[in-house]
Formats: structure tokens, C-alpha cells, sequence
């Protein structure tokens, strides 16, 4: 970590040189303490570092590549992208909870209060996310009546 900007080591006589080095390393240590003390008394908690056994114990989302790589979906926005990630992991619980229509196409329900819950959006974004997902026919909607949640029917993205 670089403790002085060059402007200010050029800027810098022989005869206080010393002085701003040791207050620059004054000043770096004072944060490290506080960041300490902050630490014992339970106010910041810096993460760990992985290590080479933790990559295997992470749940992750997946969202697909083609997502980012493909020119149709290009315009979608990160947020619409991620709600893809998210629906796509629903998949699995779709299925063993047996929804499945007539035509063998899976489903699923994810109202957008759990959307809200989940990406920390309010109402009139989700609404606008699953409008762009719908619009890139990455989904379909299929209301249900008022008060009931919609049915989502995840597509295929290639």
C-alpha cells in the first residue's frame, strides 16, 4: 500500500520528510487499532479470506452466460439477469412440488413481495424486471386474479 501520493513526496523537503512518513504511518496504524478495538467490541467485523476448501461448501446462484455473451439480451439489465438466476434455481422446487401443466412445461410461483424480499427493490422495479424478462421471452406470466400469485413459465435462453 502506497502511503503518499508521488505530488506529495516530490512536494516533500529533506527537513520534514521524516516528519509526514511518520505521521503517514501514525495515521495508517491509528485506523488499524480503531479497526481493532471495533472488532473486540463487536461494532465491525471484517470478513475472512476463502481458503481452498471453502468453494465447495457456497450455494450459488447461476446465471447463465449467454445471458451477458448472446447480442438479444444485451439490453436487459444486470438486475433482469439476476432475476433469471434466481428463477432458474426455483426450478428444481418447482418440480418436485409437482408443477408441471398438461403439456409437461414446469412452472413456478415468485410473487414479487419475495422478489422484494430476496433483491431489496421496491415493487414498480421488480415489476419492471419481470417486464424485461418477459420481453426478451425469457418468461411468461400468466395471471391468476386478484389477490393470487402469478404463474411463471421459465424459457430457454438458447
Amino acid at each position: 500500500m502506497h502511503l503518499f501520493h508521488s505530488k506529495t513526496i516530490g512536494r516533500c523537503s529533506e527537513g520534514n520528510f521524516a516528519a509526514e512518513f511518520f505521521a503517514a504511518l501514525t495515521a495508517k496504524g491509528n485506523a488499524e487499532t480503531r479497526t481493532q478495538s471495533l472488532q473486540k467490541q463487536g461494532g465491525v467485523k471484517l470478513n475472512d479470506y476463502f481458503n481452498q476448501n471453502d468453494a465447495e461448501q457456497i450455494a450459488f446462484y447461476r446465471v447463465p452466460k449467454a445471458l451477458f455473451t448472446e447480442e438479444k439480451y444485451r439490453s436487459l439489465s444486470t438486475n433482469s439477469k439476476m432475476l433469471y438466476g434466481l428463477l432458474l434455481d426455483r426450478m428444481s422446487l418447482s418440480v418436485k412440488n409437482g408443477w408441471i401443466d398438461p403439456q409437461g412445461r414446469v412452472y413456478q410461483f415468485f410473487t414479487v413481495q419475495q422478489v422484494q424480499e430476496l433483491l431489496n427493490f421496491g415493487h414498480e422495479k421488480i415489476c419492471r424486471l419481470f417486464a424485461e424478462l418477459s420481453a426478451a421471452d425469457l418468461i411468461e406470466r400468466k395471471r391468476q386474479g386478484q389477490g393470487k400469485a402469478s404463474i411463471i413459465y421459465l424459457k430457454k435462453f438458447l
